[in-house]
């Protein structure tokens, strides 16, 4: 059973924990409460002394001297958060949790970025036989990776890795050093594992003398040989893969994190800007020469005449339409 548990201040995680975990000790994030602290007072010399009453490795007097103090410096005799702070003062202040071990825990950021990544597995819509069988999957991928982390550790070659490391360039690496298109198996990384360790053990000893060389040596050798003839016979060949179509891992390609790459700017890859007036490239509708002639033929009075003229003629025709 955990004997310290720290959250955010829920009232519900508060009471689960006082029934579930009646002998641990609740502590509050301390994150959480100077971001409350700056909501609710909003000075920042105020968190900033909050700060200090809270994580400073005073006695008891001297944390009650001390918040006395800021309290009358800020005024914050009626402030309600202020007083609910100091009444659960025994969940945060060090003055009052001293001699429990949290391992160097004041924050709950760990545990929400494991949040984040379980929630990938499991939904508020799971049920519980759901949300068992995806959180027993999101243990065997953490799993897998605390144990691909320690062989990478053993028996990886160290890579230096900077801003241009992509993930293109990872599985390169990774398809390098396994040989095959396939995901590593957690059984097979565990057996490579062990068989170094026992390698590099063999090796001190066996280098203490030549008699113990040549036998190790020979029988290595040997041993070498005859697994290789058993692979080649059963198809599971696995050459070196640094031969395979002259494939090598090489420095990624150095791409700009602003901008465009040299001789591709933007505006080279923009579509040509046409008139809406009259479909032209290279003018817009307020600079069209067309709308110009068509707005000083409407300024010059000859297209009154000429409508006036029209409709004389529609009439006409329209009286005709109706007489006969």
């Amino acid at each position: 059973m955990p004997s310290v548990v720290i959250t955010d201040g829920d009232l519900a995680m508060r009471n689960a924990i006082k029934r579930v975990l009646p002998n641990a000790h609740h502590r509050l994030c301390v994150w959480h409460l100077c971001r409350n602290a700056a909501s609710n007072v909003k000075n920042p010399k105020m968190v900033s002394m909050f700060r200090k009453c809270m994580l400073g490795d005073y006695e008891v007097s001297e944390f009650k001297h001390r918040w006395e103090v800021m309290v009358k410096e800020f005024r914050l005799e009626e402030n309600n958060w202020v007083k609910e702070m100091y009444e659960k003062k025994r969940m945060w202040a060090t003055a009052y949790i001293r001699g429990n071990f949290f391992a160097g825990f004041r924050t709950t950021s760990r545990w929400e970025g494991l949040h984040g990544q379980l929630g990938k597995f499991v939904h508020s819509r799971h049920d519980l036989v759901a949300f068992l069988k995806n959180f027993g999957r999101f243990l065997e991928v953490l799993r897998y990776n605390e144990l691909e982390a320690d062989f990478e550790s053993v028996r990886g070659d160290m890579v230096l890795e900077t801003n241009l490391w992509t993930m293109g360039v990872k599985e390169n690496a990774y398809e390098i050093r396994d040989g095959r298109n396939s995901i590593w198996d957690s059984v097979f990384d565990a057996r490579c594992v062990y068989l170094d360790i026992l390698c590099k053990k063999m090796n001190r000893m066996g280098g203490r003398s030549d008699t113990r060389f040549k036998e190790i040596k020979d029988w290595v050798s040997n041993k070498i040989n005859l697994y290789s003839e058993e692979d080649k016979a059963s198809g599971d060949v696995n050459e070196n893969p640094t031969n395979q179509a002259g494939r090598t891992l090489k420095d990624p390609i150095r791409v700009g994190s602003k901008g465009c790459a040299s001789g591709s700017s933007s505006q080279a890859r923009r579509r040509p800007h046409k008139c809406r007036q009259c479909g032209v490239v290279g003018h817009n509708r307020r600079t069209c020469p067309l709308k110009r002639k068509f707005d000083a033929y409407i300024e010059s009075g000859e297209c009154e005449a000429e409508m006036s003229h029209i409709s004389a003629q529609g009439v006409e025709f329209m009286d005709r339409i109706i007489d006969g």
